[in-house]
């Protein structure tokens, strides 16, 4: 169930009976909510265009004439896993009462994901705090969208370039904001409804497999971040965060059971054996966990400092977390990532081209102020000569004579291949790029003006 945002006056054929009663409903219908609730969950009766994520999704709502979040015990109740929070209120950049009460909700509920959308401010100035005056950084809508165990999220055209008008980070105290992005041409409140709509399809997948116990929030960010497609230059960045929305690669993961949860004492270290398997080109391995409440206007936000490296057994090489810069000025911020010890996320990423072998995951803690600290680990393999095709797919409605994206994702060996389709009981291919640079992942074609079934077609060299 996913919650926050939606007003149950307005029910269309396509949450008909998927509606459920909180108690907290606005009195006041937008088409706005109804719009993000149709991204989320809608079936699609009235149109193939009111297909949202989770089709079969139950769906109820609470007013946000507070900003705080709910009752622990109205979660719990309510079987809510995810809650999305697709508004905004001014540039507030700070750790605030509302920021530490959305962390110690995660604390209380742990399996409840929290869905904020960044903004659509991504043209102001920051008029407070350590960003004052720096004109396009640091403009998250709402001081409750710094805390730490919530997801927040921008947005990306159709060609994954960002929104000028979405917020970006950083946080207040340097911490990287968004932590994703996914597609919002209108703005981030869709983006966000997106990944809300992912993340119970994850939480829906890891109940399957594991006879209903609930996934932990902290696997499911992990989860999102890990399969993310990266954008611009490696590693993370204070615009786009660690990528944009794949909720394909991240269900390959939950089926595949590449991931780990575990517990982690003070002043202690854990480590873990990973295979890089033959064929791959390296890993991606990325460390959640959910962080204590800091106190309200704390300067740092991070209350317990986990640490992941990465060791290759053979050389004793060491791989430690992408870091960015937080010194604000524009050239720092705008700068690549580098890699060191990160003491202010509690989100930590290491990815790498390796050579296949033995590897270790160190988990340690270097700081914590609790017994016992949760975590959640997801790891992937970028694999030689690998292709997925996404879209179209075979059930999508096209519409005839106008553009139409296509898109897949090739791992970074493939460079070139072509595209052709055919109507179905024809043997003609129509070449659409004879010469199709892969890497890009997509392309933007004017289909025939007819009414027809196709299948397409992309062929690269010595692939099978």
């Amino acid at each position: 169930r996913c919650s926050r945002d939606w007003s149950s006056d307005v029910c269309s054929s396509d949450l008909k009976g998927r509606i459920l009663r909180s108690g907290l409903e606005s009195a006041t219908a937008t088409t706005h909510a109804t719009t993000m609730s149709s991204l989320i969950a809608g079936a699609g009766n009235s149109s193939y265009s009111s297909r949202g994520v989770a089709r079969q999704a139950d769906v109820s709502s609470s007013s946000f004439s507070t900003l705080l979040p709910d009752e622990d015990y109205r979660y719990q109740q309510g079987n809510i896993v995810v809650q999305n929070h697709s508004y905004g209120t001014g540039l507030e950049n700070y750790y605030g009462a509302d920021a530490t009460a959305y962390d110690a909700s995660v604390m209380a509920t742990p399996h409840l994901l929290h869905v904020f959308s960044s903004g659509n401010s991504g043209n102001l100035t920051q008029d407070l705090g350590t960003y004052k005056g720096l004109t396009g950084w640091s403009n998250l809508t709402g001081s409750f969208k710094m805390a730490k165990n919530v997801l927040v999220v921008g947005s990306v055209d159709s060609f994954y370039n960002p929104i000028p008008l979405s917020s970006c980070g950083p946080a207040y105290d340097g911490r990287i904001k968004p932590e994703l992005v996914a597609y919002g041409v209108d703005g981030t409140s869709g983006a966000a409804a997106l990944v809300s709509g992912a993340a119970l399809l994850l939480q829906e997948a890891y109940q399957r497999q594991y006879s209903g116990t609930k996934a932990p929030a902290s696997l499911l960010k992990a989860l999102l971040i890990n399969s993310a497609t990266d954008l611009g230059t490696a590693g993370p960045d204070h615009k786009t965060g660690f990528g944009n929305l794949n909720v394909a690669k991240a269900l390959e993961h939950i089926q595949s059971g590449q991931y780990l949860t575990g517990n982690i004492t003070p002043n202690s270290q854990q480590e873990f054996s990973l295979q890089i398997p033959a064929g791959a080109l390296g890993c991606k391995i990325t460390l959640c966990w959910t962080d204590p409440p800091a106190g309200v206007n704390s300067t740092r936000a991070l209350v317990n400092d986990l640490d992941l490296e990465v060791i290759q057994r053979s050389s004793g090489k060491k791989w430690t977390p992408w870091i960015l810069s937080a010194f604000p000025a524009a050239d720092s911020l705008t700068a690549p990532a580098t890699r060191g010890i990160d003491s202010l996320n509690n989100v930590e990423q290491i990815s790498f081209e390796g050579t296949p072998g033995d590897y270790l995951i160190r988990i340690s803690s270097r700081k914590q102020s609790s017994a016992q600290q949760a975590y959640s680990v997801d790891w992937s393999f970028p694999r030689q000569q690998d292709v997925v095709w996404y879209s179209p797919m075979r059930t999508d409605p096209l519409t005839s004579g106008q553009p139409t994206l296509i898109r897949w994702q090739a791992s970074p060996d493939l460079t070139e291949g072509s595209l052709s389709y055919r109507f179905i009981g024809s043997n003609s291919w129509e070449v659409i790029q004879a010469r199709q640079n892969l890497q890009t992942g997509y392309v933007q074609y004017t289909l025939p003006d007819t009414l027809a079934l196709l299948q397409f077609r992309l062929s690269i060299p010595n692939h099978d």
